[in-house]
């Protein structure tokens, strides 16, 4: 693990991150937004069977992480619910007007 970029993994973490939030999570289909953080679940069972995950900081991170994730999801669906409401909204004022004319 020595040999990998911090720069170049702080850039993939910000993408998936966006990701996530703007186009898996902000969608009618929840479970789109469960794959990133499904993924994350595995890299860390990966990591701890092969003992590279080990220490109460590794731990404490991953969870954050993972915690980060959810929070991530739980707003991208709070995201479509307003999106929706505000839709339905605009649907029902412009059938409002169109019945009192």
């Amino acid at each position: 693990m020595e040999n990998i970029n911090p720069t170049v993994a702080i850039l993939c973490l910000i993408l998936a991150a966006a990701v996530h939030r703007f186009i898996l999570s902000n969608r009618r289909q929840k479970f789109l937004g469960a794959i990133i953080p499904a993924i994350w679940l595995v890299a860390v069972v990966i990591l701890a069977a092969n003992g590279v995950l080990s220490g109460l900081g590794a731990w404490i991170s991953a969870v954050i992480v993972m915690a980060g994730l959810l929070v991530i999801w739980w707003s991208g669906q709070v995201s479509y619910r307003t999106r929706l409401a505000d839709e339905n909204a605009r649907i029902d004022t412009v059938n409002a007007s169109r019945l009192s004319k």
